[in-house]
């Protein structure tokens, strides 16, 4: 099992590892066995909308104290092999609102040339309110 947090996009991690490159802050758990790869992310920014800088907690208004969602945002990562591009099972997700759906496609990365029907890249295509989505990939 490996266990990564990322401060900021990179576009190479240490090798010996599951995953090659993110394009934001993250963080990710990848588990794999012989036919499976797991793989869990959260964006760690709630990225919630405001109507200004916050500096004191009364400038919090109530819409944004009560009843606030994050904005979604795309994050990719680049494994170090080729997965399936269909998932195995849909996305699971933990603390999810109603009604979120995360959007996951598998893509094979620039340049690259994997066999047909599968990828490297993983799409997270909306990740909102820091919650985690987790996705299993077949090999």
């Amino acid at each position: 099992m490996y266990g990564y947090v990322i401060f900021q996009s990179t576009s190479t991690l240490p090798s010996g590892g599951l995953i090659k490159a993110v394009s934001n802050q993250a963080r990710i758990m990848v588990e794999e066995n012989s036919r499976e790869l797991y793989l869990s992310i959260s964006y760690p920014d709630l990225n919630f909308p405001g109507s200004k800088v916050l500096k004191t907690s009364d400038d919090i208004k109530q819409r944004e104290l009560f009843d606030i969602e994050s904005h979604e945002i795309q994050i990719e990562v680049t494994l170090t092999q080729d997965v399936d591009k269909i998932l195995a099972e849909s996305p699971k997700v933990y603390g999810s609102p109603d009604g979120y759906v995360p959007t996951v496609r598998v893509e094979s990365s620039a340049g690259a040339s994997p066999p047909p029907n599968k990828g490297n890249k993983i799409v997270f295509a909306n990740l909102k309110n820091g919650f985690s989505v987790e996705i299993k990939l077949n090999k």
